[in-house]
């Protein structure tokens, strides 16, 4: 339901898909991450990522976030500026949809 009704975010290794009033974050890495070892090292450094800045608590907002190819390579500290790139936008219409 998120990922047809929300408003879609993307980045170049995740997409992120908002819904407002269904709260919850889901990880979800398709075949095209790679292998089973690979989507699993894709979601588990989201879900360290989401653990380290406590967004699992958030309020009234549902977030799917999808991993893309490439998602489990290349550095740490490139994924968390995307993930904050993709936070601080969803922040952004999160306001801008409770002001309309």
């Amino acid at each position: 339901m998120i990922r047809r009704k929300g408003h879609a975010l993307r980045g170049k290794f995740f997409t992120m898909v908002a819904l407002s009033g269904e709260p919850g974050v889901a990880v979800i890495a398709g075949r095209r991450v790679g292998g089973a070892v690979s989507r699993n090292k894709a979601k588990r450094r989201v879900k360290s990522y989401l653990r380290e800045r406590d967004a699992l608590s958030w309020g009234l907002v549902g977030v799917l976030l999808i991993c893309k190819r490439g998602s489990d390579k290349g550095s740490y500290k490139i994924m968390v500026g995307e993930l904050n790139s993709l936070f601080g936008r969803l922040k952004e219409w999160e306001r801008s949809a409770r002001g309309a």
